[in-house]
């Protein structure tokens, strides 16, 4: 960055040598790498003004792809170096949704290039003598200049010729290790989204995302594919592509899955639709057979070591205190590397390529703000070190590329769908973009030599069609199918409310019902699964949101206008429903990572629990006075689904049913309609209340369903159906 034609600027204890790129307090001087020196010059030379994100990256990071996170951080490194206080604003200041303003008077003396004096000699900032001695041109700053030694005046040729040779000798031994230096980082592996190869290694587009793990040698990949509502375990060679199944098909789901560095076993973590008592770390043969449990542990994510001698797993207790624990490949000599208590999730946890380290991320509710970071620890436990401080994005699938100058991560932007998987520097703050485009990636694993890396891509193609007489047999397209559509709902006879995902962003759309005057309501900023619920009357539309900062429900009008909050708990809130009298709602709160709980507000505000079972499906009836709920069994662990009272709090029915995404009353009241996926065919069945054969109502062949409803009188139907298609693919690094 170019900077003007000021040489001095001072401020407070403090003092800036534009020329010399020297930033000093009181005349002692302050390490500052080249772009926060050139961030604090900008700053200060406009001083008073408010410098919007992007002129601040265009200026400072020009020609260079960086994120705001990058600007930030580099904010909060000054604010240290300056001894600002958090929320001080001594010197800059924080304009939200804008950008930053220096704030503190600054003083500045200008320097004519041309001769050595300056213009006003009397006013003439003070340079510290050991300041004026060191040589900087523009491009270098204060800890990169090359100290030498003050020597007594040389009075003999000899003594001058030792002096000159070990001067030689100095830098000769500098030049090796910059070159060293020059050297070893252009060696450094990076992913750069605009040379990165992308291929498909599976094509069938059945894969369950983040579970693909490729072996250290790059040979051999272990993955998981839907069977249905159940998962089977295969593997795969790289080069010849022969799969091989190697588990029967499991009646749950695999939540991560590992292949040991000799390729003799498959790990993976397994939850029970049927019988949580068969939960747990299992082991498999990668030839196949009889599958070996070797704990009960359930967590989301684990790591073999390098050496192929331990296992990392997450393990979660029920008072919510959450460790990473390391152990032997049969369970034995467990070992608490990290532990904490409170509102937090491990996201992944993995062994650094010495094997000495874990690496893990984190989410974490701190009030009303959900943050992530990066943390490392040793195996043997000992203090946390922060690798990614915490902050809005939601980064998981973390691990360290083999020279451990960098990671990769998939992303997920506080408003967006997507993730994408990113290449972060800690060093310098840089992130770099490893993909860029429409799809989605989960669950990332690495070759031992890092020139390859395979994930989970996701991609959703979906259309919306309308059933103009409330059955199956006249559906007609009204959006096409290229589109990521997520929900949909009524808010009168003839028009739809849905929820789309352009641009990674998630919004609310209306139209009527022959897909005219199509008009967004929301502009994509309430993060993601909005999930829009009209009111019975039509006149609202509720929706969750992270306006005030946690996830809560808001109610607009059903034309976009008058947005009000309708919950403010202090956990998150998964959706929720305001009822007929504009007053009372329905609310799936998130009273713990494990716990959900339908909360009803009344008229009059006062809240009680409804159903305290853990839940994620539910849906009120259009009388407004029984809630259906997808629960788990406590005794037989079974899923059905509970019809209770909203007046007594009551079960008054149980059905044995489950749904795969979707859970609607019919019109009249006296039914209840689901989806299911049986070998490949979606269906809409629909279940009478008071007994009886489930019967379909529409079947799908080729298309999965995603959202369906009917209008309040029954006489039209809205489904937004197509296909989620998941598939491993590997990932190399391009030519330079």
């Amino acid at each position: 960055m170019e900077s003007g034609s000021n040489r001095y600027f001072a401020f407070g204890e403090f003092g800036l040598d534009a020329r010399r790129r020297i930033f000093s307090k009181n005349g002692n001087v302050l390490p500052l790498t080249p772009r926060n020196f050139d961030l604090l010059l900008l700053l200060i030379e406009k001083e008073g003004q408010v410098l919007t994100h992007d002129e601040i990256l265009n200026a400072v990071w020009a020609g260079t792809f960086v994120e705001q996170a990058n600007l930030k951080n580099a904010i909060s490194v000054l604010r240290k170096v300056l001894g600002e206080q958090p929320g001080e604003g001594m010197f800059i200041q924080t304009v939200p949704r804008r950008g930053y303003c220096f704030v503190a008077p600054v003083k500045i003396f200008k320097h004519d290039i041309a001769s050595s004096s300056v213009s006003n000699p009397e006013e003439e900032y003070p340079v510290p003598a050991e300041l004026d001695n060191l040589v900087a041109d523009g491009n270098s700053s204060v800890e990169s200049q090359l100290e030498v030694p003050q020597l007594s005046p040389v009075r003999t040729g000899w003594t001058k010729m030792v002096l000159v040779g070990a001067f030689v000798v100095l830098i000769l031994i500098a030049g090796v290790f910059g070159l060293k230096k020059y050297f070893s980082s252009e060696k450094a592996i990076v992913y750069d989204a605009t040379k990165v190869i992308i291929s498909k290694i599976t094509s069938e587009g059945n894969l369950v995302g983040g579970d693909a793990s490729i072996s250290p040698n790059g040979k051999y990949l272990v993955y998981v594919v839907r069977e249905g509502a159940n998962t089977s375990l295969w593997t795969r060679q790289i080069v010849t592509g022969i799969a091989r199944q190697i588990s029967p098909v499991i009646h749950g789901s695999v939540w991560a899955c590992a292949l040991t560095p000799d390729e003799d076993y498959v790990f993976y973590v397994f939850n029970s639709n049927v019988d949580q008592t068969k939960s747990g770390l299992y082991r498999i043969s990668t030839f196949g057979g009889s599958a070996e449990k070797v704990s009960d542990d359930r967590g989301g994510s684990i790591s073999i070591s390098p050496d192929g001698k331990r296992i990392a797993i997450v393990h979660v207790t029920e008072d919510l205190r959450t460790s990473i624990e390391t152990m032997g490949l049969d369970g034995s000599d467990r070992r608490i590397a990290w532990t904490e208590q409170g509102d937090l999730r491990v996201w992944s946890v993995r062994f650094s390529p010495d094997g000495g380290n874990l690496l893990y991320s984190i989410r974490r509710q701190n009030g009303d703000k959900t943050t992530y970071y990066i943390g490392e620890v040793s195996v043997n436990g000992g203090p946390e070190r922060i690798v990614l401080p915490e902050q809005d994005k939601q980064v998981a699938d973390t691990l360290w590329m083999p020279d451990k100058q960098s990671l990769l991560m998939s992303v997920r932007e506080l408003n967006a769908e997507l993730r994408q998987i990113w290449q972060y520097f800690p060093a310098s703050l840089e992130w770099r973009r490893v993909t860029n485009d429409n799809a989605s990636y989960r669950g990332i694993s690495l070759t031992t030599d890092g020139k390859t890396l395979v994930a989970s891509q996701e991609n959703r193609l979906t259309s919306l069609w309308v059933s103009p007489s409330g059955t199956a047999e006249d559906l007609k397209q009204v959006i096409a199918g290229n589109h990521y559509l997520i929900d949909v709902g009524w808010t009168t006879e003839s028009s739809i409310v849905y929820s789309i995902l352009e641009n990674s962003k998630e919004m609310i759309g209306t139209m009527n019902a022959d897909g005219s005057r199509n008009k967004m309501l929301t502009v994509g900023d309430d993060g993601i699964w909005v999930f829009p619920a009209p009111s019975r009357d039509g006149k609202h539309i509720a929706f969750a949101s992270l306006r005030s900062g946690r996830r809560q429900i808001w109610a607009m009008d059903n034309d976009g206008r008058n947005p009000v909050q309708l919950s403010q708990f202090e956990s998150d809130v998964y959706d929720g429903r305001l009822m007929a009298d504009g007053k009372a709602a329905i609310f799936l709160q998130l009273e713990t990572p494990q716990k959900t709980v339908v909360v009803v507000r009344n008229d009059a505000g006062e809240l009680r629990q409804l159903i305290q079972n853990r839940t994620k499906r539910w849906a009120v009836s259009p009388d407004e006075k029984f809630v259906a709920a997808e629960v788990q069994d406590p005794q037989t662990q079974k899923i059905g689904v509970v019809i209770v009272s909203v007046a007594a709090g009551e079960i008054v029915r149980r059905l044995e049913i489950s749904s795969d995404r979707v859970l609607r009353w019919t019109a009249d009241g006296k039914a209840l309609a689901y989806d299911t996926n049986d070998g490949g065919v979606a269906k809409v069945m629909v279940q009478p209340i008071d007994g009886g054969p489930a019967k379909p109502f529409l079947t799908l062949k080729s298309e999965e369903i995603f959202s369906f409803d009917w209008t309040a009188d029954g006489k039209k139907f809205a489904i937004i159906r197509g296909n989620h298609l998941t598939d491993a693919v590997r990932i190399s690094v391009g030519s330079n």
